[in-house]
């Protein structure tokens, strides 16, 4: 592990062995211009992570545990295979698709009732390991007081995920959705249909980059712009407590 820390040109997140048992090792790195902008400062962004890991343990969200940490680096337990490989059936699992969005879509519930958001819940940045799900990639999460409003992203974000990767499968995201409503907080569909309602503009005003992608980008796995429409339409049409 030192060797690789030492080597800069090392990836920023690495897999470790140790008798058997499998570890990730995630150490700070300088970003390029594009994601410093993007995504801000990566030292603070380390620093910040570190931090949400430990909080969210200590209160019992499912996330990996960190078992060492040093200077610009810390070990975290490994906690299965990424959701999307999963459901894609690039990784395997005995589960059937709907059971993980259930799954999803129960963790996530019961996350927020504890007043904590992640931040950019893309189903990505969930792992899998037999029926045991955790989050992952936590430097954006609230760990506490979180607002509805940061709620509404993470659904809003984890509906967008599942169209992305499956866009012809309106019916999986509304499972998803209905899966949530069944165990989270229901001001938190409310305010996610708000903000679709109120940004319906976004399905015109991102149409040539759906068309781009659609025409030169055939083989890319996340249809990301032709998720937005959809999305937008799942969660404008959900039943709430408004209507």
């Amino acid at each position: 592990m030192n060797a690789e820390l030492a080597n800069p040109h090392s990836k920023r997140v690495f897999c470790l062995t140790v008798s058997g048992q499998k570890y990730w090792v995630k150490q700070e790195q300088e970003r390029g211009l594009f994601l410093r902008i993007r995504k801000g400062d990566a030292s603070s962004l380390f620093r910040r992570e570190h931090k949400n890991m430990i909080s969210l343990n200590s209160k019992d969200v499912p996330v990996p545990k960190i078992v060492l940490a040093g200077d610009g680096y810390f070990v975290a337990s490994d906690v299965g295979l990424p959701l999307d490989a999963v459901i894609t059936g690039t990784a395997k699992n005995e589960c059937s698709i709907g059971s993980l969005l259930e799954l999803a879509a129960r963790e996530t519930a019961q996350m927020h009732r504890k007043s904590i958001a992640h931040g950019g819940l893309h189903l990505r940045n969930m792992c899998i390991s037999g029926d045991q799900l955790a989050f992952i990639d936590l430097e954006n999460s609230t760990p506490y007081d979180a607002s509805i409003k940061d709620m509404s992203y993470d659904l809003r974000v984890l509906v967008f995920s599942v169209l992305a990767i499956f866009p012809n499968r309106v019916d999986l995201a509304e499972f998803l959705v209905s899966k949530y409503k069944a165990y989270g907080p229901s001001e938190v569909i409310d305010e996610a249909q708000h903000w679709c309602r109120s940004h319906w503009w976004l399905a015109y005003a991102l149409a040539p980059l759906r068309w781009h992608e659609t025409r030169f980008r055939p083989e890319r796995k996340y249809r990301q712009y032709g998720a937005i429409a959809p999305a937008l339409a799942v969660l404008d049409r959900f039943p709430t407590t408004r209507d």
